[in-house]
Formats: C-alpha cells, structure tokens, sequence
C-alpha cells in the first residue's frame, strides 16, 4: 500500500518509491533511478536545457516543456504548477503548502498499479517562496506520439470514432474503479498514443476509498461540459456517440438516460457563461 504521511503543511515526508531530498529553497521526490539524469537540471531550474532543446506547450497559464535529459533513454515532460483561478491569481500562481504535488504522486501511482495508462510521474520539486507559500514542478514521462481528443475530433470515420469511444470508456471505468478522480477531465487531457488512451495532468485529482455516482457524475459531467464547449455544434460527437459512451462505461443500458440527464444538467447556464465571456 503507498503511504502518505505530511507533517504539517511545509514539508515532504516518504512516498513509496520516491526518495526526498532537500537542496536550499529546493525539496525534491524522485525516483532514484531517475536522479543522475534529472537532479540537477531540476535544482538549476532546467537553466541548462537550451532552447532547441525543449518542446514547448502552451497550456492555461504555464507553458511547459518536453526534453530529453543527459543520460536518459526518452523525453520527459516537465509541468509548471501554477494555481488558477480567484485564489491563484491574487496568489500570483502561487500554492498554499505541498500537498498538492504529493497528492498527485499517490493518485498517479494507484492509478498505474490498477492498470490505468498514465504517465508515470518521475519528480516533484516544490520551491519555498516564503512562509507557507511555495512554487512546484512536476516530471513525468512524455507520451509520446501522441495526440489529444480534441485535436482527433474532427474527421474520424465512424469506425474508428466508435472504436475511440469504447477506449476511452474503459479507461475511464479502470480509473474510477480505482478509487481516482480526474479534476479538470477535458478533451486536451485524454491522449491516444498508437492504440493506447492515456489520462494526463492528474494536478488535483483525488483518490477515495469508495467509488460513488456522485463522484462518477462530477467527473463525466466535466467531460461533457469540454466536449460541449470546445466542439460546440459541429457534430463531431452526438447524443448516440455519447449514449454508447455511457453503455461501455456502465457495462449494459441499464441506467445509461439517468447518468445522461445528471452530466447534461447545468449545460444550459455553462452554455450562457461561455457566450458572456467569449469563451463559446
């Protein structure tokens, strides 16, 4: 069983399979196989990867990157922890405590180990700021080849569409069945990657002892919502591709039109705030 245990809010304890390090202003996890390629990048604040280097993806309000250290067999891709919303941006980005990156460790890792491809993450660095408030960095293995479900939205054939929806159904259901909660589950954070589905950008996400509808419904209800908004009314997903969606999700028709109407309600104000703000 993976063991978290924070003492307080400042500082990392032992995460199985992550040895913890403190360097100055730097408290580094890391896998220890991973120490002689990524240590010291990530204490020089990767100062040494040159431009040409790194792959850059813009992403909210981050951009992050994609490199190959010295010494290591693939790419890494290396995310900016930068908070958002109300309480990031009188933050100035800034997080209040590490458990946020810890959190992402344990749930990526119960995730794995049930059999969910995500990327493995292979370090956490979290940079005191000053008195509680702190600025983190997480590395994971790229995925490579890889494209997003938004970027393979248009132009499917119906077959394969068909075969995309069963996929990314049965990863859902392995991921919930794990007891893992996806906070901000979008189309750009599903990849495929040859005929395999990963679930990326696990920041936030939770893990519980116990599956329930209520958290199945937040999480489907968010896919909906990105589906809504970044295809709109173009027809690259119907009411039928969402249906079959939720039958591979559910195992049978049974209870399908419920969950259908649960992520479906709210649409209609999500739908006003988009067109308020633009953002449609």
């Amino acid at each position: 069983m993976l063991l978290l245990r924070l003492a307080g809010l400042t500082r990392f304890t032992d995460v199985e399979g992550y040895e913890s390090l403190e360097r100055g202003p730097h408290t580094v996890l890391i896998r220890p196989e991973w120490k002689g390629p990524l240590l010291e990048d990530l204490l020089e604040d990767f100062r040494g990867v040159t431009p040409s280097d790194r792959r850059l993806y813009a992403h909210g309000r981050a951009t992050h990157f994609s490199y190959r250290p010295r010494g290591a067999p693939e790419r890494v891709f290396v995310r900016i922890g930068v908070r958002g919303g109300l309480v990031g941006t009188l933050l100035g980005g800034l997080n209040f405590g590490i458990r946020r990156p810890v959190r992402e460790l344990v749930a990526a890792s119960a995730a794995r180990r049930a059999g969910v491809s995500v990327p493995e993450p292979l370090a956490v660095r979290a940079t005191r700021v000053g008195g509680l408030f702190w600025r983190f960095t997480v590395v994971v293995r790229e995925v490579q080849d890889a494209s997003d479900l938004l970027a393979l939205a248009e132009g499917l054939t119906p077959t394969r569409k068909r075969d995309l929806i069963v996929r990314v159904a049965d990863e859902m259901r392995r991921l919930h069945d794990a007891g893992v909660y996806h906070a901000d589950l979008t189309l750009k954070n599903i990849l495929l990657s040859g005929s395999d589905v990963y679930i990326i950008d696990l920041d936030k996400a939770t893990l519980t002892a116990r599956r329930t509808d209520a958290l199945d419904v937040m999480n489907l209800s968010r896919l909906n919502r990105s589906v809504e908004k970044l295809l709109g009314g173009r027809g690259s997903v119907t009411r039928a591709d969402k249906l079959r969606f939720l039958r591979r999700y559910l195992g049978g028709r049974e209870r399908v039109k419920e969950l259908a109407r649960k992520c479906a309600s709210g649409l209609g104000l999500h739908r006003l705030w988009w067109a308020f703000t633009g953002q449609a």
